[in-house]
């Protein structure tokens, strides 16, 4: 991973030199961090709730591979 103080260097390390087309960056908190305060800084700057993040979340979720199950979603076939 890199720095957020880095990413725009390396956005143009990897279109200029490599010749990648990047469409977009993600961003995943350190595991070592506590979360939540990643997440509420992402639901601010996104201007989102917590319950329109979910909505979202949801409608991505595909039918084949996750069923809502007493309100919660489950993975239909677990890969071991």
């Amino acid at each position: 991973g890199i720095e957020p103080k880095d990413a725009k260097s390396f956005l143009e390390v990897c279109t200029s030199k490599y010749d990648l087309n990047i469409i977009g960056l993600m961003c995943l908190p350190p595991n070592d961090k506590f979360t939540e305060k990643y997440f509420n800084l992402f639901l601010e700057y996104t201007d989102l709730t917590e319950s329109e993040f979910w909505d979202v979340v949801d409608s991505f979720r595909l039918d084949h591979i996750w069923k809502r199950n007493s309100g919660k979603w489950e993975i239909r076939k677990q890969v071991s």
